[in-house]
């Protein structure tokens, strides 16, 4: 009479676990993700004096795309006639203006092509094989200590 009584309150205990055990749930808490995108940029150093010697420090410097013609940036040249930045690897255009009618255009070639847009993260589920049999081992774990101490309770009362 007892096992059959056991054997029934055993499956009755076990039930809801294994329902809850086979429901398409994530047996563990949640995960921060991230994900990091790089672009290659260029190192631009623009460099600029008079023919007949001088530095044209602080001479306007204007930089636009070439594909679009967009104002980049504008800025000015340091007291040796340098200006250094970092830009998108692609073509563009430089426009140096000292004052007095001095202009100087530069083209800007990059040494590869690489603007393209950078793709979207990544942001399906990575849950494993590896976490799901931890996730199964773990409600198996559960049922087996909520029957011992259920066991444990029965024979306690059988040994009065």
């Amino acid at each position: 009479m007892f096992g059959r009584t056991a054997v029934a309150d055993s499956v009755i205990l076990l039930l809801p676990i294994l329902i809850l055990g086979l429901l398409p749930i994530s047996a563990h808490g949640h995960r921060l993700e991230g994900e990091a995108q790089t672009k290659k940029v260029q190192k631009v150093k623009i460099e600029s004096w008079f023919d007949l010697g001088g530095i044209p420090s602080g001479a306007r410097v204007q930089v636009f795309r070439k594909s679009d013609g967009q104002l980049l940036m504008e800025r000015r040249l340091d007291e040796n006639g340098r200006l250094t930045f970092f830009a998108d690897s692609e073509p563009l255009h430089v426009v140096i203006s000292a004052g007095d009618g001095h202009q100087k255009e530069i083209e800007i070639q990059p040494e590869a092509d690489v603007t393209g847009p950078l793709p979207d993260a990544d942001r399906s589920s990575r849950i494993g094989i590896k976490e799901l049999l931890i996730g199964i081992g773990f409600l198996f774990a559960a049922a087996a200590f909520f029957l011992s101490i259920r066991n444990n309770q029965r024979l306690a009362i059988l040994n009065k």
